[in-house]
């Protein structure tokens, strides 16, 4: 970084500046950089990566799906997990419902929620995961936490999802207009718009009596 600051260089550049720094390191007289710089395809090396963060996930969620409602299973689970971990946890979820695996039902996702407690979180993506799930499974009882959330942040990431999933239920479809018709002042006007197209605008002043 200070040996390029404030200028450009191109792959020789960086080529002769690593080989003056790493001089008398062993291997570097070694590397083929006409193969790595100039050949195509994947890079001449077979990366090992370490997947035993992504099997844990993997492992949680088959417990959790196995278990038919949540027996045996506590927040315990994730004691050693990291956040990146638990969004990974909740993809996978997302990911069996749109399988449309049998084992997510709504008594499993109620025992989740009970035990992770994913309504009061303060970390918008585990929110918005939680949202999108349970908007999924037609659980009516995320609405106000769904309404609170997309009136209280802006960003389309998370708005024009929330609103097009509402808008798709069967539990939400009249709450994503109400909530639109009411609200879409607060938005940029491009995220206004947008949503607007989502929702069928000619949908959004639709009596709600």
């Amino acid at each position: 970084m200070k040996e390029f600051a404030h200028r450009t260089l191109t792959s020789y550049d960086f080529k002769d500046f690593y080989l003056n720094f790493f001089k008398g390191n062993a291997g570097v007289a070694d590397i083929d950089w006409d193969t790595w710089l100039l050949k195509p395809g994947m890079p001449p090396c077979d990366n090992v990566f370490d997947d035993s963060l992504e099997k844990a996930c993997v492992a949680l969620v088959d417990k959790w799906l196995d278990s038919g409602n949540g027996d045996g299973c506590s927040a315990d689970d994730t004691q050693s997990f990291k956040p990146a971990q638990i969004l990974r946890f909740l993809d996978l979820i997302q990911l069996a419902q749109k399988d449309e695996d049998k084992r997510v039902t709504t008594a499993l996702l109620t025992k989740l929620g009970e035990v992770f407690n994913f309504k009061a979180t303060g970390n918008c993506e585990i929110k918005f995961r939680w949202c999108m799930i349970c908007i999924k499974a037609e659980m009516a009882d995320i609405l106000p936490l769904v309404v609170s959330f997309v009136t209280s942040a802006g960003r389309m990431k998370y708005v024009r999802p929330l609103y097009k999933s509402l808008f798709k239920s069967t539990i939400g479809r009249k709450t994503a207009l109400a909530t639109f018709s009411q609200h879409k002042g607060m938005y940029h006007p491009i995220c206004s718009k947008m949503l607007a197209r989502d929702l069928d605008s000619k949908n959004l002043f639709v009596s709600f009596s």
